[in-house]
């Protein structure tokens, strides 16, 4: 393996002789901070497993978004994505808005990838804007920026907005009279697949 970013190498993988393949991760900082090494093995079955569809944006230098209806009322919306590997400017991220008919909207969006400056902070983060005025954090439950299938929560409920990823609180604010009609799927300079989309209303 080769030192990558931060506190972790690249991962290095080899064929095994039953066709499967074996990979190694090992953190550089020396310990108790980091020093663990990981170890993964990939089946051969795991290697052929039929493509699932998905909606996939494949330009990482665009931000764009699909939308779809919504009736106005009070909803749970639950995106199941992958970041799929490539990236442009950053910070690149992906997104849930929900919009109103007359144009007022509640934006959640999960961000990563460090700038030229390898500043740590402006990775792994939120942003929540709404009514004109934006929020952010680091993300708290987990780190969401690999190529794993997560699932982004935006709820609005009872004048109130809240968001999570895997069930992991992030954020929430007042939205009172707030009536969805329209959601967003948003990819912000970044590849993502999009394998399911639930609405709860």
């Amino acid at each position: 393996a080769t030192v990558g970013f931060h506190d972790r190498s690249y991962v290095s993988s080899v064929a095994l002789r039953d066709g499967g393949v074996g990979s190694v991760l090992y953190e550089t900082e020396a310990y108790p901070g980091g020093g663990r090494i990981w170890f993964a093995r990939t089946a051969p079955e795991e290697l052929s497993l039929p493509r699932r569809p998905c909606l996939h944006h494949a330009d990482e230098n665009k931000t764009s978004a699909v939308s779809l209806p919504l009736n106005g009322s009070d909803c749970t919306v639950a995106v199941q994505y992958r970041f799929t590997g490539r990236f442009g400017a950053r910070p690149a991220g992906f997104g849930l808005s929900l919009a109103e008919e007359h144009g007022s909207a509640v934006t959640f969006t999960y961000h990563m990838g460090i700038g030229a400056d390898r500043d740590w902070s402006r990775t792994n983060f939120w942003l929540l804007e709404l009514a004109g005025q934006a929020r952010e954090g680091q993300a708290t439950g987990d780190s969401f920026n690999d190529g794993n299938e997560h699932t982004m929560v935006l709820d609005v409920r009872a004048g109130r907005v809240s968001a999570m990823i895997d069930e992991h609180h992030q954020a929430d604010a007042p939205c009172p009279g707030f009536q969805p009609g329209t959601l967003q799927l948003i990819a912000d300079r970044a590849t993502v697949a999009v394998y399911r989309v639930e609405v709860w209303q």
